[in-house]
């Protein structure tokens, strides 16, 4: 099939330039769940998540999980050049608890390729369109109407990226693109479709797409397990769980939190001054969760870790006793409201 040159194609296109920009606004914050706290760019808080072949049916449903064999993980760069030569990796179902990131990931590589930089993805990255869409937001055309093409879906989403000055595709654009192979299709939250019937039918349409529409274009969908398990894709998909934070990639969070959160206070300027305040901080952070089983055990949830360090910023101690932290998680989140 061919790859072609995106890139070069969004030079020449004014609709293209303007699609990406918005992608870029919709994806540059790091989301911290509805707490207004300042805003932290995703790509300097992004660690990239560890993920492992598993059948949908034997991963686990809790919000923290055991660690399994890091010999046998990937992360999504290496997957994305699989994508490029070698079919059974062209259609993705990353799964995995709440909380572990995967809307998050989504939204990284998203950024990374509407800002041209999908090799910090992977150096042999392939030049691909991101295409992004919140499975929430549009199952219900999909519903309506099961014979809708994946284009004017893909375009009616466009269409409501941003509230002034509204993006109009041009004509036909997103499906010359999809029938050229050149998108990189992600689908979040299949569990997010609360109704097993309603979810099955978008289930079915996204078989559709990836078997009979599109067979050749890179497809990554993402789910819960259990919502995945209730309405699983029929097509030849390749199925990765994510594995929850290493100590390694859990340390690399809090300091790269710390430096950003300290930095913003003095409007994104940095000195050793800062550096130093922000070590200390993050230090202190790593310390606490160290001596506190409960605390490890926690941290090792993408959100919880984020919830752990805001509420550490606020409080500086943290108790080690789960329900106590969890009590002043649910503290900051209402007064963050």
């Amino acid at each position: 099939f061919c790859w072609g040159n995106p890139i070069r194609e969004i030079s020449t296109s004014d609709f293209a330039g303007k699609y990406y920009q918005r992608l870029k606004f919709d994806c540059r914050e790091y989301e911290i769940r509805g707490i207004n706290r300042g805003a932290l760019q995703l790509e300097n808080v992004f660690v990239p998540l560890k993920m492992e072949q598993k059948a949908a049916e034997l991963t686990k449903q809790d919000m923290i999980q055991p660690l399994v064999n890091p010999l046998e993980q990937q992360e999504i760069g290496n997957l994305l050049v699989q994508m490029k030569s070698d079919v059974s990796f062209k259609r993705l179902a990353i799964l995995g608890a709440p909380g572990c990131g995967k809307s998050t990931l989504l939204r990284h590589i998203t950024l990374m390729y509407a800002t041209r930089k999908q090799r910090r993805l992977h150096p042999q990255a392939p030049k691909l369109i991101p295409v992004l869409l919140q499975l929430r937001d549009i199952y219900q055309e999909i519903i309506q109407n099961s014979e809708i093409p994946l284009a004017e879906v893909i375009e009616n989403a466009v269409k409501k990226l941003q509230p002034s000055e509204p993006l109009q595709p041009r004509s036909g654009w997103f499906a010359k693109q999809l029938r050229q192979n050149k998108c990189l299709v992600m689908l979040d939250g299949l569990d997010e479709i609360a109704d097993d019937s309603q979810r099955q039918d978008v289930s079915a349409w996204v078989d559709r797409q990836i078997k009979t529409e599109y067979p050749n274009t890179c497809f990554i969908l993402t789910s819960r397990p259990e919502g995945y398990r209730k309405a699983p894709l029929t097509a030849n998909v390749y199925q990765l769980e994510v594995q929850p934070f290493t100590r390694e990639q859990r340390d690399k969070f809090i300091q790269d939190w710390s430096l950003h959160r300290v930095k913003l206070e003095y409007n994104n300027k940095i000195d050793l001054g800062i550096r130093d305040r922000a070590k200390k901080q993050a230090n202190n952070l790593i310390e606490q969760i160290e001596v506190s089983s409960s605390l490890k055990l926690m941290a090792r949830n993408p959100l919880l870790l984020n919830m752990i360090a805001i509420t550490h910023e606020t409080h500086g101690n943290l108790s080690n006793k789960r329900v106590d932290l969890y009590k002043e998680i649910c503290r900051v989140l209402l007064e963050g409201r």
